[in-house]
């Protein structure tokens, strides 16, 4: 490829903290489009974090707003939609641990030598960029956490409008003082400044602001900068008022801040103001992952280890796991939707904004409250334009067909999901607890997905009561609780029953706890999966996570105390009862847990 000179172009916003560098270099081809005409290169943003600044140390994952420093960098680059990757180069693994946390990159740790006050941001860039080929690159630092996705945006789209004529971009602000006016002090004595025009208005850069040049030319002089730069161009952002608007609002962009006003973000189209940025939904359909892949279901009475099992499947490169109880399953197998419109309303779960909005975090009034929160980055307003894009491209949709189209915009619309692009995918998997007991919403997801497959865990109806009656007070009557139970449970035995192939198979809970290893290495053999020995540890995202557990004692693993409690919990009289309401059913659906799990021809 040719090697142009290098042509920085500024950009003003009067803003103190804004962005970071960008330099690309042209794409080979124009395949990739932003538009319908203007090329959209690959963008990786790199977030810069050594642990050494002497003047506050830490700073990068000093607390703020209820998050370390660097969370804020990494999730507006995340929720402008640019950066097909966040990659954070540090020295330190506490902080690399941080960055991971928050849904960003480390692909290894940054040499000492490049890691000082004085080493230059070229040698890090370098560093992270040789193993690399994106055609644009960002420097976002993380001492500029007010910076906000839209900026980025409009920084990334206004490069890529000016094409040939730019390879960088930069932000900068009006200086305060001139500096034609500006007096030099050497010693004790002080020089007045040189006689000369003094009426050009002149331009300070930004601090943590967009400077750069293209990743294919060489540096000059060791810094990241091109000799000519074009004349500023102002963007119309009010340095105060985006501060301003970034104390207030940025802080709560980040998990574990209420917003207000964004409790009905999805539940209609919204105004201008309320979308997603027409730059982030563009480069998510660019580079569109479509998740049209079987539904892997997990399905049977609640409090049965569904939420476990979810977990431990959690990281598979071949699957796509959602990681919460799929209550758009259950609600599209109870009414079939005629259009796309009445298809979403079926499909969305509200508790998506509130997580979105609050991270994840495991509570259950007094049952369970854990205090670790989970970054949760699935834009509402992002997920429901992918959807209705992807809606929109064919003349006779279906159900199956709303269905892939949801399950694309909450994978592409889900910034720090890890698992979007980490290969060829095998199956979708999700967790609905109320299709097992219900002939009409068997029949319709086996109608809906007959590639799909299905597991029901069976727990046995003893530790099951025990931990469901903690959970919720309607399991408290003992009688209502076990109609349940047998309820599903027998619904479980047609549905094995009536299934062809290989379609639907029961898993014993005590298994799962007892002889995980065993356990997941026949499931993942059934599924045609890769076994993993990640496998065998919960995660959420990737990240540990507690049991989900009625009684809140249980760490970051798999654990048998769920089955040492029942009898303990339980007096004679609760014994006997579950014994003869339950005992002979439980028996039958543990013995059907152990046979017909080969994978058979088809099936």
């Amino acid at each position: 490829m040719r090697r142009p000179q290098s042509r920085p172009y500024l950009f003003s916003t009067g803003a103190p903290c804004v962005l970071a560098w960008l330099a690309f270099r042209l794409p080979e081809t124009g395949e990739r489009h932003l538009t319908g005409h203007v090329p959209m290169p690959t963008a990786v943003g790199l977030v810069p974090a050594r642990s050494g600044s002497e003047r506050v140390p830490g700073k990068n994952v000093m607390p703020l707003g209820g998050h370390p420093l660097i969370a804020y960098s990494i999730a507006a680059a995340q929720e402008s939609g640019v950066f097909g990757a966040v990659v954070v180069s540090t020295d330190t693994e506490e902080i690399a641990e941080v960055a991971r946390r928050y849904g960003a990159e480390v692909p290894g740790l940054r040499p000492a030598e490049m890691s000082t006050s004085t080493s230059y941001d070229i040698e890090w860039v370098l560093h992270v960029m040789r193993e690399r080929d994106e055609e644009v690159f960002a420097i976002l630092r993380p001492t500029s956490p007010f910076r906000t996705a839209q900026t980025i945006r409009r920084a990334f789209e206004r490069l890529v409008e000016l094409g040939d004529r730019a390879d960088s971009i930069r932000a900068v602000e009006p200086a305060r003082q001139h500096p034609g006016k500006m007096w030099t002090l050497a010693g004790e004595r002080a020089s007045a400044p040189p006689a000369g025009r003094r009426d050009a208005a002149p331009l300070a850069p930004v601090p943590g602001a967009p400077e750069g040049l293209r990743t294919e030319l060489q540096p000059r002089a060791g810094l990241v900068a091109g000799p000519r730069r074009p004349r500023a161009d102002d963007l119309g952002q009010s340095g105060r008022a985006l501060l301003h608007r970034g104390r207030r609002g940025l802080l709560d962009r980040l998990p574990g801040r209420h917003r207000a006003g964004r409790a009905h973000a999805c539940g209609g189209r919204g105004d201008a103001a309320g979308r997603a940025g027409d730059g982030a939904v563009n480069e998510r359909l660019s580079r569109l992952v479509p998740v049209d892949q079987p539904l892997f279901l997990i399905s049977q009475a609640q409090r049965s280890g569904g939420t476990l099992l979810l977990r431990l499947l959690d990281g598979h490169p071949e699957c796509h796991v959602a990681p919460f109880q799929l209550r758009s399953i259950d609600e599209v197998a109870k009414r079939r939707p005629s259009d796309a419109v009445e298809a979403w309303e079926a499909l969305y779960d509200p508790k998506l904004t509130e997580r979105f909005q609050r991270g994840h975090r495991q509570r259950k009034h007094d049952v369970l409250d854990d205090e670790e929160v989970f970054p949760f980055q699935l834009q509402p307003k992002l997920q429901r334009e992918i959807y209705e894009a992807c809606a929109g491209r064919t003349g006779n949709p279906g159900p199956r067909y709303f269905l892939d189209c949801y399950f694309t915009s909450y994978f592409n619309a889900w910034l720090d999901y890890r698992n979007l692009r980490s290969g060829p995918k095998r199956w979708v998997i999700g967790f609905e607890p109320g299709i097992a007991r219900s002939m009409r919403r068997r029949a319709a997801v086996r109608h809906l997905y007959p590639d799909g497959k299905v597991v029901s865990i069976v727990r046995d109806p003893w530790s099951w009561y025990a931990s469901a009656r903690r959970w919720e007070g309607r399991w408290s009557d003992r009688e209502r609780a076990l109609d349940h139970w047998c309820s599903v449970a027998k619904g479980t035995l047609k549905w094995r029953r009536q299934s062809t192939g290989a379609g639907v198979r029961v898993l014993s809970f005590e298994d799962l706890l007892t002889k995980t290893e065993e356990t997941v290495r026949k499931l993942a053999e059934w599924l045609e999966l890769e076994f993993r020995p990640d496998l065998l540890v919960p995660t959420f995202n990737g990240l540990p996570i507690r049991a989900n557990t009625s009684f809140a004692d249980i760490a970051t693993e798999v654990s048998t105390r769920p089955l040492e409690r029942a009898r303990r919990e339980l007096d004679p009289d609760d014994v006997a009862y579950i014994e003869a309401r339950a005992g002979d059913l439980y028996r039958l659906l543990q013995r059907k847990s152990q046979t017909k799990w080969r994978t058979a021809p088809g099936g």
